[in-house]
């Protein structure tokens, strides 16, 4: 018998399996084999569809027949006829044949179609039938996260079944599937022995285990509420306790909702009693919105109003819109109109939106916020087009402002022309950079020349820097050499520089071959930027590449760009990423740069990373340093590394640091440091003998009141 759970027949790989059902091949069924195929028909002579007289469907029974052969003998829309000829068809399968089907679903992800995944789930399940080990050993072999999830629940709902205490057993030396396959057992029980599945899913601590609770309370609610509530009771308080509660409250409520809120008004505690009332009427409002709504004044739902509300008139809503608005205009207070008006918008079909917006000129802005901010977020997918010209006309002008600036960041990515438009009809309060980088990145994919004038026509240099980042970073993606000649036409040296970064930046994350490349076709200062983000990925990627690549990046600068913070900062990504792998290399090379700012910021990048694996070893090093900027910064951050685990250390080095301003801040943290490990005494005894001006010994003394 084949047995397949209802939520992998649904096509979900992650879907927790609430509901199983056994569907066994019907005793009628005869299977006629020949070379080529099997006839799947019933004992009447029909057809797997039921059609009489009608030739069989010939489905191929040949183990190394793909699957595509099978489903293409099945009817488009054939139904749960296709399930059975389907599970007739994986029944029919040997051990070999099965494991050659599923196999060869491995590496291709779920599959997109119905029928496809039909066939994916009963083949996983025939094969867990014949060889629950096998398919084990194919779960914790497989690089492909949904084939591993198919297959362990395959082959524990089969192994559980059979001994559920020898599968949770086996479920426990899976490895790093053990969640997988612990969550797949009690899915498994909580079809036929959900006290069990619920005496397992107690013992998992974990998220996950937390979730499977949840479906397991919902099952076993179905079958014996009384007994559910009784087991809920006797957890402990604590995340594992309110998931199943919440579960017992959203299956009870829908049976027996006097039953279910007469428990949860004993228990003692009022925070569970709040959640499980909000549970069960939020359930019940998706079956009997006017009921619940009866109800919601005379509980004390907490936070969960809102959630009952919106249930509830979106519910009433599918049913009858009108009943639905009016229902709504009932409500007295502020929260709970907008939770209504929310709902009606989001359940509002093209004709119910027109009488929906009728109303909204009747409200309030602060009322009418709610109808038309819903109205945005429904029509941004089913109506893109008309969502530009729908918050136009908006008649209250404060929320009119608000619903653009709504439209225009979420609408760049569906209509970026439309989106553009509405931009630039903002207050230049509502517009953001990070809006217009979106819009322009997404309008340079398809028209880059219409982004580039649409980003240099922006009102400021923020937003057109982020503009015009964006829309080139597109266009260097298909013609990088046209994306590197639209930078030396911006106007600003500082926004050319910053864009030059952040497309070297972006191609340096795709390809630093390409990267480098196409800095090479670009010249001055804007080749500089670019280089320099080039160079801090290489630090990353191909870090024995690195000190040439910086040479040459160093090289090009004048003394005005090397004195810039951003490219003495390069030195520091350099040096730091290089002593991650080879301290003493990294620390070499530090020492081989020209004094200056860059060495100064390479000296502190060694420290900064050696002293985080081996802080000893850094602070011998730092030793040898001269004395200088370089070697105080260094010592500012092996305070910070260093002042918890060995504050004497650290204000030791602190109080080495020649500018006042970096020992005060460096003291403060080694202070911190002893107060944290409670030696406060230690501590006011060093800063008593630190020889700090009587300002500064103020401001830290304060550090330890």
């Amino acid at each position: 018998m084949l047995v397949l759970t209802a939520s992998a027949f649904a096509g979900g790989w992650f879907v927790a399996r609430q509901s199983q059902m056994q569907v066994p091949v019907p005793a009628t069924a005869a299977v006629a084999r020949t070379p080529a195929a099997a006839e799947v028909t019933d004992g009447a002579g029909k057809d797997s569809l039921g059609k009489p007289g009608a030739a069989a469907v010939a489905v191929p029974a040949a183990p190394s027949v793909l699957p595509a052969a099978v489903l293409g003998a099945l009817p488009k829309d054939g139904g749960l006829k296709n399930q059975a000829a389907i599970l007739q068809y994986a029944s029919s399968l040997d051990q070999a044949a099965a494991r050659s089907l599923v196999m060869s679903f491995e590496g291709k992800g779920y599959p997109g179609d119905k029928k496809t995944g039909q066939l994916y789930e009963a083949a996983f399940a025939r094969w867990a039938e014949l060889d629950p080990e096998g398919v084990i050993r194919a779960a914790r072999t497989t690089g492909d996260m949904r084939f591993r999830w198919s297959a362990t629940a395959a082959a524990f709902d089969v192994l559980s079944r059979r001994d559920p205490d020898l599968a949770w057993k086996r479920a426990g030396e899976m490895g790093v599937t053990k969640d997988d396959a612990q969550r797949a057992v009690i899915y498994s029980l909580s079809s036929h022995d959900p006290a069990a599945a619920f005496a397992l899913a107690s013992k998992v601590d974990s998220p996950r285990g937390q979730w499977a609770l949840s479906s397991v309370m919902h099952a076993w609610a179905e079958r014996d509420p009384a007994g559910a509530a009784a087991a809920t009771a006797q957890l402990p308080i604590g995340q594992m306790r309110t998931r199943a509660l919440n579960g017992l409250m959203e299956r009870w409520a829908v049976s027996d909702y006097g039953a279910a809120s007469a428990w949860a008004s004993s228990l003692k505690s009022p925070q569970e009693r709040a959640s499980a009332m909000s549970s069960a009427l939020a359930s019940l409002s998706q079956v009997d919105p006017e009921k619940s709504l009866s109800l919601i004044d005379a509980t004390d739902l907490g936070n969960g109003r809102y959630n009952v509300i919106n249930n509830a008139i979106g519910a009433l809503a599918l049913r009858d819109f009108d009943s639905a608005m009016a229902r709504a205009a009932t409500f007295t207070n502020f929260s709970d109109k907008t939770s209504a008006f929310s709902a009606l918008a989001e359940s509002a079909s093209d004709e119910d939106r027109t009488k929906l917006l009728k109303l909204a000129e009747t409200l309030p802005a602060n009322l009418a916020r709610s109808i038309y901010q819903g109205n945005i977020w429904e029509r941004m997918y089913s109506d893109p087009k008309g969502l530009a010209e729908f918050v136009e006309k908006i008649p209250l002008v404060s929320v009119r402002e608000e619903a653009m600036k709504m439209a225009a960041g979420n609408l760049g990515y569906y209509q970026p022309e439309a989106a553009a438009e509405l931009f630039g009809k903002l207050q230049t309060t509502s517009q953001t950079a990070d809006t217009a980088g979106s819009i322009a990145g997404r309008l340079a994919q398809t028209n880059p020349e219409k982004a580039l004038a649409w980003a240099q026509q922006l009102g400021t240099e923020a937003l057109r820097k982020s503009a015009l980042s964006a829309a080139i970073q597109a266009w260097a993606a298909t013609e990088p050499e046209k994306a590197g000649q639209e930078i030396a036409k911006i106007a600003s040296a500082d926004t050319r520089a910053e864009v030059a970064r952040s497309v070297a930046a972006t191609m340096a994350g795709r390809s630093l071959a390409e990267a480098e490349r196409w800095v090479e076709t670009l010249t001055g200062a804007d080749r500089s930027a670019a280089l320099g983000k080039v160079v801090e990925q290489a630090a990353r990627q191909t870090p024995e590449r690195v000190e040439a690549l910086y040479s040459s990046f160093a090289s090009a600068l004048s003394p005005e760009m090397a004195a810039r913070s951003e490219n003495q900062a390069v030195a520091r990504t350099v040096a730091s990423q290089l002593a991650q792998t080879d301290a003493a290399r990294a620390s070499s090379w530090a020492l081989s740069l020209p004094e200056g700012g860059a060495r100064d910021e390479a000296v502190s990048g060694v420290v900064t990373a050696w002293a985080g694996y081996d802080a000893h070893a850094a602070s011998e090093w730092l030793h040898e340093v001269p004395a200088g900027k370089g070697r105080d910064l260094a010592a500012g951050n092996l305070v910070n590394t260093i002042a918890r685990d060995d504050p004497e250390s650290a204000w030791a080095w602190a109080t080495s640091i020649e500018d006042s301003a970096r020992r005060r801040e460096a003291a403060a943290t080694a202070l911190a440091g002893w107060k944290a490990n409670g030696n406060r005494e230690a501590a006011q005894a060093a800063l008593d003998a630190g020889g700090f001006s009587e300002e500064d010994y103020r401001e830290l003394a304060r550090k330890l009141e």
